[in-house]
């Protein structure tokens, strides 16, 4: 073990930062980066005993069995309440010009459902928020904030309305109750298919509120030029395979080699570079920039060659592979009062069910990142929204009541596969209260919301969103319908400019006295195109709700790549690159592109131009499209997915995407 007491204090505040920016990050590739740092050598275990002291060592659960092919989704009809009833067909909602978006209520499964009702139409019922109203006691009829079409420059060709999700799965009882639309519409909208996306252009955002020790303040790099397989190299560090791969490899040839990760990469993406094999140095530099490092040809050849003579090497690749590209379907939460709840793996929303969507789930290492610092760290957990429309669920209520109470904490946390087969078991030993930051919709909880506004609307510069907000603080008191509990929450309704209504408010349990950099600015990060993000996510409910058995996802659709025997290292690496095109399809565009061939996503966005420009501790990435390109809808569909998911590039540089 490494001597810790003679460690200069910068270098430990380097591995902390580290560890916190990039919770997956391995001891073996925190030595590389202080080797090139600080150009001293630390063991790993030197490291890890700062980490374990800093308290950020990855809690570890109890793994389950796994299973190699993962089923389809009926196949588990015995365990779980079926999605829909199997002698009946789902009777597709009639969409009506008059409704409006509403968010999905997610009741408990009580028993199969022969049909969905269409909403009844209610009228409408314009409310606006109080300049200034105090909380009382006494529960009165609020008026209610709406939102409003997003700016006309906000929308790429054409504006339209929020596609209505219906109910996806209703107990009987529940299916009489009419849901009033949010407004009437004037004109009928166009006819689209369910799979087409609706995009707003994508908001370059600037830099999220975090200081970062290892970049100076108005420090900035030179423009660096490289290609599309930037998508790429995000599926790679959501799955985390090439860094897994990379400690595999240093472990098994006993390598001290820094530039092993980088050579590892290059190893993957050279096919890409065709020009490179004939010795073309542009093409060769735009690998230099996506990987982080100059490393030749020969290199890389030389690289490739002796990992071949390694034959236990392409065991523990395929191996890792095959864990990595393991998705979670949901997080379940046991609580100590009995209750059972769960959240989706992109931390959309609370879910009373595990049939959740396909496109939410996400892979286990970017999974245990989040839960380590929403649950294990003070980070506040983030939510896109919460759950239902006149009221708010009891899912909720019991989800945000284990964040604060200790008689109904949250006792473990499960991680849940696609066939609703538990991965690993997480225990939640420490009873804390916890903070958490989710978005409220201003038609959402009109009956069971008191709401107080504490001041006028005032000028915001948010960095994420690169321009002017209006912001008003105000504290709302949220009741539950079925029970006696209720919230209180403080936050702040949010305008893009002052004579528009309220399009967001943005909630957390935090300090009265938090200032709104640490609740604002948290959230955009997280959800930077809050409207698009949610007509993305209304679209997604409404497509599983009508076609989930029939349904692909990533992770059926690639557990197969890897079954052929004694395969060699640059077969693995060509097949893990498709496993990558695999993951940009399903989850980085829109769905209906899960069948495109690898030629066309090549031709389509991996050859693309892009710049990469590093300042004040963020890569900003910009796609340069041709003129005439026929995929700029998709691509910016891309950018705004990418930018929900908090990629780390670059020594733990935040990535955001732009065209």
């Amino acid at each position: 073990m490494g001597v810790i007491y003679k460690l200069r204090p910068e270098i430990k505040d380097f591995i902390v930062e580290k560890k916190k920016i990039n919770p997956i990050i391995s001891c073996r590739g925190l030595t590389e980066l202080i080797e090139s740092e600080f150009k001293i050598k630390l063991s790993k275990s030197t490291i890890n005993a700062i980490i374990k002291d800093a308290g950020l060592s990855m809690p570890i659960g109890r793994r389950l069995k796994k299973h190699k092919h993962h089923p389809k989704e009926q196949i588990v009809e015995s365990k779980e309440p079926p999605l829909e009833s199997p002698s009946k067909e789902l009777v597709p909602v009639e969409k009506k010009p008059e409704q409006i978006a509403q968010p999905i209520s997610i009741p408990k499964i009580e028993e199969p459902v022969e049909e969905i009702k269409p909403p009844q139409e209610a009228p409408e019922t314009p409310i606006i928020l109080p300049e200034e109203k105090p909380i009382e006691e006494k529960k009165e009829e609020l008026p209610e904030v709406q939102i409003e079409k997003p700016e006309e420059p906000v929308i790429v060709e054409k504006q339209e309305e929020l596609i209505p999700p219906p109910e996806p799965i209703l107990a009987k009882e529940e299916l009489a109750q009419p849901v009033a639309p949010e407004e009437v519409i004037e004109k009928e909208p166009e006819k689209e298919e369910i799979s087409e996306p609706v995009v707003e252009k994508v908001v370059e955002p600037a830099i999220l509120p975090v200081a970062r020790e290892e970049v100076k303040k108005n420090e900035s790099y030179e423009e660096l030029v490289s290609t599309g397989a930037v998508l790429l190299k995000a599926a790679d560090f959501i799955i985390g395979g090439s860094s897994i791969i990379s400690d595999a490899i240093r472990s098994r040839i006993m390598s001290l080699d820094a530039a092993l990760l980088a050579k590892t990469e290059s190893a993957i993406y050279l096919p890409l570079f065709q020009g490179v094999a004939g010795g073309q140095e542009d093409d060769l530099e735009k690998l230099w920039s996506l990987v982080g490092r100059n490393v030749t040809l020969d290199a890389i050849l030389t690289y490739l060659d002796d990992l071949q003579k390694v034959k236990p090497v392409n065991t523990d690749i395929i191996r890792i592979i095959d864990t990595s590209a393991q998705e979670v379907r949901c997080i379940k939460l046991d609580l100590s009062n009995g209750s059972i709840l769960y959240l989706d793996g992109q931390f959309q929303t609370v879910w009373s069910t595990p049939h959740i969507p396909h496109s939410f789930n996400l892979t286990v290492n970017n999974v245990k990142g989040y839960i380590n610092n929403y649950f294990f760290e003070e980070k506040p957990l983030i939510l896109g929204m919460a759950p239902g429309y006149d009221s708010p669920t009891d899912e909720f209520f019991n989800f945000a009541l284990s964040l604060d109470s200790r008689e109904r904490k949250i006792r473990s946390l499960s991680l849940i596969a696609d066939n609703l087969e538990e991965i690993e078991v997480i225990p939640v030993e420490t009873a804390r209260r916890r903070f958490f930051i989710f978005g409220l919709w201003p038609w959402q909880f009109t009956q069971s919301r008191k709401v107080s506004l504490s001041g006028e609307f005032k000028p915001y510069q948010s960095n994420v969103c690169k321009k002017e907000l209006f912001i008003a603080s105000l504290g709302i008191i949220l009741s539950q319908v079925s029970g006696d509990k209720s919230l209180t929450l403080r936050g702040y309704a949010i305008k893009t400019n002052l004579n528009e209504k309220t399009r967001l408010v943005i909630l957390s349990n935090l300090p009265i006295d938090t200032s709104p950099d640490l609740l604002i600015e948290p959230y955009l990060g997280r959800w930077p195109n809050f409207e698009e993000a949610f007509k993305d996510f209304s679209r997604k409910v409404e497509l599983f709700t009508y076609t989930a058995n029939s349904q692909k996802y990533f992770s059926s659709a690639s557990a197969d790549l890897f079954t052929v025997a004694n395969i060699d290292i640059k077969t693995i690496f060509n097949q893990y690159l498709k496993l990558l095109d695999m993951f940009v399809k399903y989850h980085f565009l829109p769905p209906g592109s899960e069948d495109t061939d690898f030629s066309s996503m090549k031709e389509q966005f991996y050859s693309l131009k892009t710049t990469f420009k590093k300042e004040k501790g963020c890569v900003f990435i910009k796609f340069l499209t041709p003129e005439g390109y026929a995929s700029q809808k998709l691509l910016s569909y891309a950018c705004n997915r990418l930018n929900e998911r908090e990629i780390i590039f670059f020594n733990g540089l935040r990535a955001w995407f732009s065209l």
